[in-house]
């Protein structure tokens, strides 16, 4: 049966005490039988007892990647257990070789990163130890002070193995709530977030991931900050109103510099990885944020002459430079225009879905200023080399586009014409 009212405002006077959000008489249900908590009322098991946090300690464990939706269900219940601390068992680097789009996982030090963020807003007051989970069993079969092991109904067979090894090493046996998911209709997944990630990316990440490995250790930065600087370079390159400033164009430019014989240096490869990681469409400032984010970079990984390659990252704002290898590096980044018809009314149409807050009348008008302002310059391009391969193209190219934006009304009107010309 429902609790009474006094013992509703005891509960959300302790509640007031931890600076928790107060629970109404709408919100607390029918006191359960079972351990079992549902997804419907994170509350169910801190009201079966006396207490708001039944257990003195409790774990929970997981691989926690891109940290999502069902992650934050089961650490917000998890952080409802304990009175003391909370253990997390947090699967190892090691352990996850084989996942799924592996290129796509988030390092150790990032995951943990995640967790202790979302700690500091959910209940900050209370002890958090995240250990690495190096097998099935991990923190919960030795640690001696624990009370209670949080699972899921698909983690089941974990936790009877958990109370298996607690019995050999004679410790007390756990109390284990289980997690019902099974009522979701979709299930929310880390899987399914790295493909979306994956397809997003419009390259071969696992190629791309390579890479940037081979870069960082000739600069000999560290493993921890090259990873976490890949999810980072990840993230940034994957976000939703990306369509062309995605990590295929910077994939594109390094490809490029086979090209055009550019010599071997790390820090020109630098500025082409950190050139567009902040792009926001509505801001005008991406070239600077992009430039300290690098700085920021620079710093974490002990990377000598950064100011050379924030240059080189400012630089994009005007695609103007006077030295040789920023001129280089300005027109690898500018290839796109002199490519094949095809290749560029596909990157037109993604700079358009990169501008699609904005109205279509909004949009023609500077779409046009900045094209116009490519054929009004004496060259487009920088190099000797690039103004012999994309410069007549490139103008033709950017002449056809000015036209239809200018026959197209709107942008359904605008993707149907480049369609055309596609077919054509």
């Amino acid at each position: 049966m429902k609790q009474d009212a006094t013992w509703i405002e005891g509960k959300c006077q302790e509640r007031d005490k931890l600076n928790l959000p107060k629970l109404t008489q709408s919100e607390l249900p029918d006191v359960p039988s079972s351990p079992s908590l549902s997804i419907e009322n994170p509350f169910k098991l801190a009201i079966e007892s006396d207490h708001l946090f039944p257990y003195d300690n409790a774990a929970v464990g997981g691989t926690f990647d891109k940290l999502h939706g069902g992650h934050k269900i089961l650490l917000s219940l998890a952080a409802l257990l304990p009175k003391n601390k909370l253990y997390i068992g947090l699967i190892d680097d090691s352990l996850l070789v084989k996942k799924k789009h592996v290129e796509a996982v988030q390092s150790y030090k990032t995951r943990e990163l995640n967790i202790r963020k979302f700690f500091h807003y959910l209940r900050p007051s209370i002890e958090v130890e995240i250990r690495p989970l190096l097998d099935s069993v991990g923190l919960a079969g030795t640690v001696i002070d624990l009370n209670a092991l949080l699972i899921t109904s698909e983690t089941l067979p974990g936790g009877k193995m958990v109370q298996a090894t607690r019995e050999e090493n004679k410790l007390n046996p756990l109390n284990m709530p289980v997690l019902q998911f099974d009522k979701i209709e979709e299930k929310i997944s880390s899987t399914g977030v790295r493909a979306t990630i994956v397809n997003k990316a419009q390259v071969d990440l696992a190629k791309m991931k390579s890479q940037w490995l081979l870069l960082t250790s000739a600069l000999k930065i560290s493993e921890d900050t090259t990873k976490q600087w890949w999810d980072i370079i990840l993230e940034c390159y994957t976000e939703d109103w990306r369509h062309y400033h995605t990590l295929k164009h910077i994939h594109d430019m390094l490809d490029l510099k086979t090209i055009f014989a550019v010599p071997k240096d790390p820090l020109f490869d630098l500025a082409i990885w950190f050139h567009d990681i902040v792009y926001y469409p509505t801001e005008g400032d991406n070239e600077e944020q992009s430039a300290e984010l690098f700085g920021r970079f620079a710093l974490e990984a002990g990377v000598k002459d950064g100011g050379y390659v924030e240059e080189m990252i400012r630089a994009t704002k005007e695609h103007r430079g006077e030295r040789e290898d920023v001129r280089l590096m300005l027109d690898l980044d500018l290839e796109v225009l002199g490519r094949e018809r095809e290749e560029y009314v596909k990157y037109a149409e993604g700079v358009r879905k990169e501008y699609s807050c904005y109205p279509d009348a909004d949009y023609k008008k500077g779409r046009v200023m900045v094209l116009n302002a490519f054929l009004k310059s004496e060259t487009i391009f920088l190099t000797p080399e690039a103004i012999k391969r994309y410069e007549a193209r490139a103008r033709d190219n950017i002449k056809h586009e000015i036209k239809l934006i200018s026959s197209c009304s709107n942008f359904i009107q605008f993707t149907l014409c480049i369609c055309t010309t596609l077919t054509i």
